[in-house]
């Protein structure tokens, strides 16, 4: 029973040294909450069904917005998967899995959305 309360309370340790600054990768969350609005999805779909940019949901939207998002979803996800394999030993956990997915499929989004719609943003 204690190996398995010493097994959490190091991964607990791990996730708050990685979240609180005390290694290298501290930059997860804070990097992670600041990935700026509006999302790519609801402009994608606009012009997807040949509707103009318009309203609050992509107020904002640029070129530039579009390509800093990606960069710091990419750099979002490396350091999720960065916690992933230090603090829990490459084995998928599945809160970490989840948001990783989360982050590629909005990466794929705002990267379709650059590619293929880029002159209209």
């Amino acid at each position: 029973m204690k190996s398995l309360r010493d097994s959490k309370r190091k991964k607990m340790q791990c996730l708050d040294a990685v979240a609180h600054g005390g290694n290298p990768q501290d930059r997860a969350a804070s990097l992670c909450g600041s990935i700026p609005l509006p999302k790519c999805k609801p402009a994608l779909d606009k012009l997807k069904a040949g509707k103009k940019l318009k309203g609050r949901s992509v107020k904002g939207m640029t070129k530039n917005h579009v390509i800093n998002r990606i960069r710091i979803i990419e750099e979002c996800i490396d350091k999720r998967q960065q916690i992933q394999d230090e603090c829990f030993g490459g084995k998928p956990d599945q809160r970490h899995e989840d948001a990783i997915n989360q982050m590629k499929n909005a990466l794929e989004n705002c990267q379709e959305l650059l590619d293929n719609y880029g002159d209209y943003i």
